[in-house]
Order: C-alpha cells, then structure tokens, then sequence
C-alpha cells in the first residue's frame, strides 16, 4: 500500500509535466493521450478516486459544462507506437482537434485544477495518522517493557527474599548437626541455591537488562544483579563447604582419645576454610564497589544488609580458616613443640584476667599431649633483677618495671604478647629451656571444658566440675591450706587438682560438642589466649582473639577496654562483680560507665586471702581501673560517684590508656564515668558519619561482667 502510495505522488508529478508539455505545445502527440497517468493514478488510489471520475457519456451526448462527465474513450487518441514501422503522417497531414474536442479537454483541465489541491491536502493528514499510530505503538512497546522490568525487578527481590531465610535455616541446621540429619541441611542448600538461581534468572532477563542501560533506574536495577549474582555465589561457592566442613569436623572426630587428638580432619577442611573465606571476601568487596549514589533507599538497605551477613562471615571464614592452618603445625604435626600452659589465678586480678599462677609446661607431638613439668610461677621463676625488658619504654612507664621483675606481674598490661613474651623469656632465662609458645586460660574457662566430662575425685570428699571448679580453685583451697602452714600443701593441691583435670578433658570427654561449645564461649570471653614464638604463626593469631592484643591501629572507632589490676596485695578480687555501659556523649564522642561491687564479708576470711592490706584495712579491695581510649581517640575526663577524678595517663602499644584508684569496702559500689573520643585507628580521615556499634573488651572475672552498649548515631560536628 505504501509503495501504491508513492507511485501516485509521482504520478502526479509526470502529469503535471504532461499537461504542461500539451498546453505549450501546440503540434504533436494528442495532449489527450498522456492523462492515462492521472486516472491510473485516479484509479490506485482507491474508492475516492473512483468516485470522482466522470461517467461516460451515452448514445453520444457530450459531457456537461461542469464536467461532472468524463471523456469517452473514443475522444482519447491513442500514442503512436514506435515500433510500427509506417510513417507517421506529416504536420500538414494530421487532423487537428475539433472545436468540441478542445472544449473537453479545457473542462478536463479545469475539474483536474478543481480536485487536485483536495487530494494533495489529504495526503499529509494521512501521514500525520500513520506517524502517530507508530509513536502508540512504539510507547506501548517501552511501556510493556517497562511493566515487564519491573516484574523481573519484583521476582528477584521475592527470590532473594527466600534464599535469605534458607539462610537462616541452614545456619542453623548446620549449628545443630549433631541432633538433626544432616541430609535436611543438604535439602535446604538446594531450596537455597534454587532461589539465588531463580534470581539470577530474572536480572540475566534481557529485556531487564536493557533498562539497567537507562540513567538513574539503571543505577538501581544494576545494584539488584550485583546483590542477586553475589547471594547466588555464596550459594554455590560458599554454602556447600560450610557444609561439608562441618560434617568433616564433627565433634566426635575432634575428641581427644587417649590423649591425642585427631589431626587429619582439621588438615581436611583447611583447604575447604581457606576458598570459603576468599569467596566471602571477594563478595564483600563486589558489594562494597557498588555506586550507591543514586540508590534508593530500600535498595541501599538491602546492600547494607548484606554487607554486613558478609562481614560476620568474613569473620567465622577467617577464623576457621586460621585455625584450620595453624592448628596441624601448632600441635606438632611438623615435628614436637612445647608450650607453657599458664593458669591465671582470677582471685587476684590482672589485665588480661589474673596473676600467672600455676603452670605446664606440655608436649605436643602429632597430636599428642603430654605434661612434662608442672611449677608455681611466683616460687619457681622470679623475682629478677635487673628486670626484663619489655621492649616499650612507654609501657614500662606507665606500669613501672615491675612488670619485667615478677612473674605475677607481666601481665599489668592487657596487651597479652607483652605478657606472654615477657614470661617465655623469664621462664628461657630460669631454666634454660626455650618454649614455642605461651597458653593462658582460668579455672572458668576449666570449668566450661569440664563440662563435656563426668568430672574429676580428688579425693576427701572433694569433687572437680563444672558446678564446683571456680569455687573451689580460688577461694575453698585457701580456706584449706592457710599461707602460716600450708602454702607447700596448697601447692600441692592445685598441681594435683590442675593435673588431674588436664587429663579428664584430654582423655575423658562424654559429650564432644559440649567440650567445643565450652571452648568457644571461654574463646569469646577472653579466657583462652594464646601466643607463638614463630613469627609467622604469631601473625595470624594477632587478627583474632586468641592473641588477646592491645592494637595500634584497630579498625574499630569505639574498641574501649576496661581492664582491672589488683592493687591489694590478696585474693579478694574472687568477690569483685562489675558492670559496663556504654551511651553516646557528644558528637564524635561516647560514655562508659563502670560500676564496681565489692562482696567481700566482713569476716572469716583467712590471712592469706587478706594478703598485704595495701586497701589500707584487712577487707577493703583496692582496683586499679585502666581504660584503654580507641586507636587514635582518648579519654577526655573522669567522674567518681558523680564528681570530678583525677586520672593518670600513658601510652600502651600506642593506644591511650588512663588509670584511676577505686577503694572498696565490703558490700560497697562505686561508679565511674568516662567521657571519650572517638578514634581514627587505621584510617586517619575517619568522621563518625554513620550509626556506629562500640566493642568493649573486658578483663575476665570469676564472675561475669553485666554489659549494655548502645549503638553511637551519626553526626557531621566531628568532621570539620
């Protein structure tokens, strides 16, 4: 139809030339004879034209003046046809139009002025209908397109929806494997991949993809195939390890038997832990390369979210993964090492929980553990003099040198590779003998392990357990064995209660995954920590906190530490109970409040609990409280019980550390207040513009610290 369309335009332009060319000339082909072209043109161009054509004339009459008659066919000459071969008659010879002919012709001429500019107007209306039919078209088609994104959009966000909840439930399927069948985990990942490939499917849709090309939109639909390709490969990169690893370290594989443990297992999943946890990161910062400038705020929200399930992944991979390598080598699986296993005594408190008491030294060879020698640190090891160099004049400053003079005493600093070191080289000078590392835990984190075990006699009615152990290690031995006659005997009785103990829970473990959950709950308090003397191994555990590390520049803005050393001279600090709170202050700053009580009785006590009385009375408890600012931040002021106190400062690893003296009386509490800045850490040019969540790390008691920590909003004043 459109190519008829366009004949007819030039059809009409060649008999515009044909009537030109017969008007002007007066001699030649009859003028008649070239309007073929017109009513071929009359003809294609449908009923309109046909209509418009005059009737022919009959039984001869002539057409009317208006020309509403059309000529007849026999007043038309036809055109010489140039193949005939006879010659065409001379000028003089052919007959000339008659007057009637003329006159025709002349009313033909005229009809076809008359309807021309008709037709030649119609043609532009009908294109303006054919260009706005095509634009509906055209925007139905971008409107269904539209509709059709914006459904992909929905059917992701509805799929990722579900593959978080699988999430969920397969975190905690794989938690509780030892009491459910393990092949419910297995479906669960499959609902879990299926989801995350469900929504692949939808951002991979091509015509979604089309509109991730369009400005602003496309920022946002771009952001749900980042989130929607990084959950689908955690799902099939990440998940199915996790899985696996924790079939290959079930706890029942993982028991010591006879004194060893099991090491293949662990040599097993490394490999799984360590791709596991490169996955993760790479997710991590595919999320966090995302522009979100133009996002909107539920698209945000849901990055967020999973920035942050990423980050707490990130530190269970890591974890795992460090543990998984470091643990075959560490237990000897290279060849024997020796450790100092160092009891600290939470009866007479030190920063890092209490006095490095009683001590192992342990053999571990291919998984074996073997005690070689068992000694009491403070009678065995010191005092020396000079002291020991720690290697930090500020820390020596601060603590004075007695922390490199006492056993008892490195551990004044809550930095524990400062502590640990320090007694490696006490013990190395003392004997001669060179360890591998230093281990420290307390009878509380004993306790959580001795739960797994049916418990240990030590005779005379005496029992060890999970319910008896913190009681009876530090307060029931020195009611028993009273410093005037029996400092040899109590000696004796915690190196055989400590002994037998170490053999229950490396030969006697019941219930596995109780000894596992025992550990990680002492690994979270702070209660296990643990220190190399291999550079290399020393630098993996420093990121975790097992290292149990005062750092320099920790990433953490509002890492605060509220660390208690013994100021008394006793073993009265079994009765101490603390509380910690942590609320904004202002802009770029945070307020701690520690709260201290004292349940000392009044009497009964034996002398030797009492120790030196340094409190200045035989049951008051002296505290020495050190706050430890944020790398980079710094305690601005201090308040005792609502007024002003004086607070001396130093400088430990680099962090600021301000220490202050609490008196306590039996049944008495005291509370502080600290007022603190922010820190920079690593990151110099850090402005607290966003909600930020305070960590809290903490010397571990006999009893365990009540906490309540708020999340510190955002502010602009700190940044400029």
């Amino acid at each position: 139809v459109s190519f008829g369309a366009v004949w007819c335009l030039v059809a009409s332009h060649q008999t515009r030339e044909t009537l030109t060319y017969a008007i002007t000339t007066p001699t030649g082909v009859s003028p008649m004879s070239l309007d073929t072209t017109a009513s071929l043109c009359d003809v294609t161009t449908g009923d309109e034209a046909a209509n418009d054509s005059p009737e022919p004339a009959r039984g001869g009459e002539q057409p009317s003046v208006d020309g509403a008659e059309s000529v007849t066919d026999a007043a038309v000459s036809p055109l010489p046809d140039p193949d005939r071969s006879e010659e065409l008659p001379s000028e003089d010879e052919q007959e000339l139009p008659s007057e009637d002919e003329q006159e025709q012709y002349r009313m033909r001429m005229a009809k076809l002025a008359r309807q021309r500019p008709v037709e030649e107007e119609k043609q532009p209306s009908q294109f303006r209908r054919r260009i706005v039919g095509v634009a509906i078209i055209f925007l139905g088609l971008v409107l269904l397109s539209f509709l059709w994104a914006g459904y992909r959009a929905y059917d992701a966000y509805s799929n990722l929806q579900d593959a978080a909840a699988k999430v969920g439930e397969l975190q905690a399927q794989v938690d509780d494997l030892k009491t459910v069948d393990p092949d419910i985990a297995d479906v669960t990942l499959a609902q879990l991949q299926q989801f995350s490939g469900d929504a692949v499917s939808a951002v991979e849709d091509p015509i979604y993809r089309f509109w991730t090309l369009s400005p602003w939109l496309g920022a946002n639909l771009d952001a749900v195939s980042e989130v929607a390709h990084t959950v689908d490969d955690l799902s099939v990169k990440v998940m199915p390890g996790l899985v696996q690893v924790v079939r290959i370290l079930d706890p029942a594989k993982l028991a010591p038997v006879d004194g060893a443990i099991n090491l293949a297992p662990i040599e097993q999943a490394a490999p799984v832990l360590v791709g596991a946890d490169q996955a993760v990161r790479d997710a991590l910062e595919r999320m966090q390369a995302i522009d979100r400038g133009h996002l909107l705020d539920r698209v945000n929200g849901a990055i967020d979210e999973l920035i942050g399930k990423l980050g707490t992944a990130g530190d269970v991979t890591a974890l795992g993964k460090r543990a998984t390598t470091l643990i075959p080598p560490m237990m000897g699986a290279g060849g024997p090492r020796t450790y100092l296993l160092v009891f600290q005594n939470l009866a007479e408190l030190r920063a890092t929980g209490g006095i490095f008491g009683s001590y192992l030294l342990v053999t571990a060879d291919h998984g074996r553990i073997s005690i070689a020698d068992q000694e009491a640190a403070s009678r065995s090891l010191g005092p020396f003099n000079p002291p020991i160099s720690s290697g930090d004049p500020e820390i020596e400053a601060f603590y004075s040198d007695v922390i490199g003079r006492y056993p008892t005493s490195v551990n004044f600093s809550p930095d524990y590779p400062t502590a640990a070191s320090l007694f490696q080289q006490m013990y190395t000078q003392q004997t001669g003998s060179s360890v591998d590392g230093v281990i420290a835990t307390d009878p509380v984190a004993l306790s959580y392990l001795l739960g797994a075990t049916d418990g240990v006699d030590l005779g005379g009615g005496l029992r060890l357990d999970k319910s008896t152990a913190v009681k009876l290690l530090l307060s029931d031995v020195y009611q028993m064995f009273d410093a005037d006659n029996g400092q040899a005997e109590r000696d004796r009785f915690l190196e055989m209660a400590t002994g037998k103990a170490f053999s229950a829970v490396m030969t006697k473990v019941s219930d596995p995954a109780a000894a596992l959950a025992g550990m990680s709950k002492a690994y979270d308090e702070r209660r296990i920590l643990m220190w190399s003397a291999h550079p290399e191994e020393q630098a993996e555990l420093v990121q975790t906190k097992l290292a149990g590390a005062l750092e320099t520049t920790a990433d953490d803005p509002a890492e605060v530490g509220v660390f208690l050393n013994d100021g008394t001279g006793a073993k009265l600090d079994y009765y101490l109970r603390g509380s910690v709170a942590v609320s904004p202050g202002a802009c770029g700053q945070m307020v701690v409040d520690v709260q201290l009580t004292s349940k000392v009785p009044t009497t009964g006590l034996s002398k030797y609990v009492l120790g030196l009385q340094l409190g200045g009375a035989p049951y008051v408890a002296r505290t020495n409280v050190v706050i430890a600012a944020p790398a980079g931040g710094a305690v601005l002021q201090a308040k005792k019980d609502g007024d002003p106190a004086g607070l001396g400062t130093g400088t430990d690893h680099g962090r600021q550390v301000s220490a202050i003296t609490v008196d306590l009386q039996p049944g008495q509490t005291v509370n502080l207040q600290f007022a603190i800045t922010l820190g920079t850490g690593a990151n110099p040019t850090f402005t607290p513009s966003g909600t930020i969540q305070p960590t809290v790390n903490l010397t571990p008691m006999a009893a365990p610290w009540k906490l309540a920590i708020e999340d510190l909003p955002a502010c602009q004043a700190a940044a400029e």
